[in-house]
């Protein structure tokens, strides 16, 4: 809880603000007007109101609060009607609502972003407001393990969702996962900004939404698999259950190394000699017919290496997936040689293969 004064509001709504418009990239531009009343005996149970009223210069905006608040919806509220500002610069127009995601999924990544220090109190140590902290671990962990909201619940919440705490939570969640994946949709890095302007101009938010991504969204069932994809992608790559880089390179090292056991030729049957090959020598020197098995198992581990890996190596992880599924599949196509003999292309293949796979070798093993 925070005690209001006129003070605290206007510090902490022009840090609200500026926080908000760095976050989701908007310029700093103010079209409109909001006031803040603060009311004795307001109560603290009533949701907070935001009332709108078109004036020849642009909107303003008035939010009664109480004299007490909890910080947290202090800040839900000052942050819905920034949005409302840049998303209604024209006063000649009704009036847009802000979707219920966007308001929601911004003001979780805002708290979380900046927290306490977005509405000051006296006596109190804060750090710098406009400091930069990844949202993501946070917004994942709130989902406890859950798979995100795919795009229809988070575009028409049910009234089970918006009421009972768990649900809602979970909604929070998925909406602050969705703002903070759009801008990373490939085309688009000012994609919120864009939206906002659009919003004003079309009855609902779903046309601005395809308006402000034209050219890579062409129907609201493209951007549900395009959200589909990325929040299982993001729920994969939990940072909560990511290695180490120095754990993550001893597994690619594991991976790149296949033991092997050589029979002395000069040595009794039972005198055996462990080794360790390279998975390029492995490539480059044995029989098919012997690789196939190591290439399937190499292929595998790569695969189940991927969710749990360093960010920093996963070009090399991708990379060596990539070698090794392009080379299995280029050896099992058919033969093109006479029957009977060999693929005359199985030696290039081979050495192509190994000359790449061992570029990523060298990297991982420190080779210069």
């Amino acid at each position: 809880m925070v005690s209001l004064s006129p003070a605290l509001v206007a510090v902490s709504g022009e840090r609200v603000r500026a926080v908000l418009s760095r976050i989701l990239g908007l310029p700093e531009v103010h079209h409109g007007r909001i006031q803040v009343v603060i009311q004795a005996g307001y109560p603290g149970n009533v949701p907070l109101r935001i009332d709108s009223t078109p004036f020849a210069d642009g909107w303003q905006y008035s939010i009664t609060v109480p004299e007490r608040i909890g910080w947290p919806r202090f800040v839900r509220a000052i942050a819905e009607a920034v949005l409302l500002d840049f998303s209604n610069p024209d006063p000649g127009r009704d009036l847009a609502p802000v979707p219920l995601w966007l308001s929601e999924g911004a003001s979780l990544l805002l708290t979380i972003s900046s927290g306490r220090e977005l509405v000051p109190e006296p006596n109190r140590e804060f750090k710098d407001p406009n400091r930069h902290f990844d949202p993501l671990p946070a917004v994942l962990q709130q989902m406890e393990g859950r798979s995100a909201l795919d795009f229809a619940s988070l575009s028409f919440p049910t009234e089970a969702s918006l009421s009972e705490p768990s649900m809602f939570s979970l909604y929070q969640a998925s909406a602050a996962l969705f703002v903070h994946e759009l801008p990373r949709a490939p085309g688009r890095p000012d994609s919120i900004h864009a939206l906002l302007r659009q919003l004003q101009k079309h009855l609902n938010w779903q046309a601005a939404l395809l308006q402000a991504w034209n050219g890579r969204f062409q129907s609201l069932l493209e951007v549900e698999k395009w959200w589909a994809v990325q929040s299982s992608y993001r729920r994969i790559r939990n940072p909560f259950r990511l290695w180490s880089r120095e754990a993550t390179l001893g597994q690619l090292r594991s991976i790149l190394t296949e033991a092997v056991v050589f029979n002395g030729t000069n040595a009794p049957a039972s005198v055996s000699t462990p080794a360790a090959l390279r998975l390029s020598q492995v490539v480059s020197e044995w029989d098919y017919s012997a690789q196939s098995e190591v290439l399937d198992r190499k292929i595998t581990q790569l695969l189940n290496l991927f969710p749990m890996a360093d960010p920093d190596l996963l070009p090399q992880i991708k990379e060596l997936h990539g070698h090794l599924t392009v080379y299995r599949t280029a050896r099992t196509a058919p033969s093109t040689g006479r029957r009977g003999e060999p693929d005359p292309r199985a030696r290039l293949l081979a050495a192509t293969a190994a000359g790449s796979i061992r570029r990523v070798e060298d990297s991982i093993f420190g080779v210069p």
